[in-house]
């Protein structure tokens, strides 16, 4: 009896994630779903995906800023780091040689 109820449990859960994977995959029957469908592959067809136009977008600004001389912050997280406005490269303190001490006086 105890098998039975186990191959209950199993044949009910594979039966509910069935329903579940089906109603998620299904497709949407009303008018608003069709219109988005239709409009997502005239945008596909369209000359220029959106990552052209924002590419587009983003050269103009960079020209914008040329002619202005005005400079944007970096977006965080890019890992660009402003440019300095010393002489030339900083350079990083050396390390202490090995087998010396430091100086006290």
């Amino acid at each position: 009896m105890n098998a039975l109820l186990f191959l209950g449990i199993a044949v009910g859960l594979s039966l509910v994630g069935c329903v579940v994977l089906w109603l998620r995959s299904r497709q949407p029957g009303s008018m608003d779903a069709h219109i988005r469908d239709f409009a997502r592959e005239l945008d596909a067809l369209a000359p220029g995906s959106p990552l052209d136009r924002s590419r587009d977008r983003q050269a103009q600004r960079e020209e914008r800023e040329r002619a202005t001389g005005v400079e944007r912050p970096p977006k965080r997280g890019t890992g660009e780091r402003p440019p300095t406005r010393g002489t030339g490269p900083e350079r990083p303190p050396e390390p202490p040689q090995r087998g010396t001490r430091p100086r006290s006086g």
